[in-house]
């Protein structure tokens, strides 16, 4: 059993929330399925390989609730360096 604790840090207090978060810090995260195995990507780099459904969730709910816990003006430095770096947000 998984309890996450940081659960209601996340926008929504959702896992798409958070995804959708990560994805305008421009980690452009994506899930795939195949061969009994799952695949996320943040663009073309693998970031994690495993069977288990329960660990790509746990996966990008740490992954989002070390976003969405930052202080606010520290979460808004991250979005202007993103934003210099790829011209978008």
């Amino acid at each position: 059993m998984q309890e996450l604790k940081w659960l209601k840090a996340l926008p929504d207090q959702s896992l798409e929330a958070g995804v959708r978060l990560l994805n305008e810090l421009e980690w452009n995260l994506n899930v795939r399925e195949m061969d009994g195995h799952f695949l996320v990507s943040g663009g073309h780099v693998a970031l994690l390989k495993t069977t288990s459904a329960e660990a790509v969730e746990a996966f990008l709910y740490g992954l989002a609730i070390s976003y969405a816990t930052l202080p606010k003006d520290a979460l808004e430095a991250v979005r202007k360096f993103v934003k210099g770096t790829t011209g978008e947000i």
